[in-house]
């Protein structure tokens, strides 16, 4: 034999040593436990989108200046408590942001005032203002949506009155903007 031959064998050991000992270590760590488990997701339960009109709009709005954000409440049924935040009071505010009326918001009114008692504007009264109370609450045992507007004259009438289930805020605002 010749020296290509021997070398030629022992680069062949040298591969074959170097290749069987990473086929081991790939080996040793393919060994994983595999388990099959179905999740279970619960499904949305919401009932058609439906417009429940209690008081229908009856009045011009154009014969008022402001809206006023009298009382914007939202929390769950399952948890009793009602929540009154700022953040909800700028949403409303932004998404009647195209009313031709000029809506008031407590927080931007008074801080100090919305802080003591939030619906301190219920106490404002001027011919010209109509009151807004809004009212949106999720759970009930599914996951509907349910959303009450009330709208009030200074004298405290109502003049407009809906509660709607699964429905978008812009519809539900819509009286309150496209008049």
């Amino acid at each position: 034999m010749n020296n290509r031959s021997y070398i030629l064998m022992f680069l062949m050991l040298c591969f074959n040593f170097s290749f069987s000992q990473v086929n081991q270590g790939t080996n040793v760590g393919t060994k994983v436990n595999v388990t099959n488990s179905t999740v279970n997701e619960r499904e949305l339960v919401l009932t058609e989108p439906k417009t429940e009109i209690k008081v229908p709009l009856e009045v011009d709005l154009n014969n008022y200046t402001h809206l006023l954000l009298v009382d914007v409440t939202t929390g769950n049924y399952e948890n009793v408590g009602v929540f009154r935040s700022k953040i909800d009071y700028k949403r409303l505010e932004n998404q009647l942001m195209s009313s031709p009326l000029t809506i008031m918001n407590p927080v931007k009114v008074s801080k100090k005032k919305f802080k003591k008692n939030p619906i301190f504007l219920r106490e404002t009264k001027d011919p010209n203002y109509v009151y807004l109370y809004y009212l949106s609450r999720k759970g009930s045992g599914n996951d509907n949506v349910v959303t009450s507007i009330i709208l009030r004259d200074y004298q405290n009438k109502i003049i407009y009155s809906s509660i709607h289930y699964n429905v978008g805020i812009p519809e539900i605002l819509y009286p309150l903007i496209g008049f």
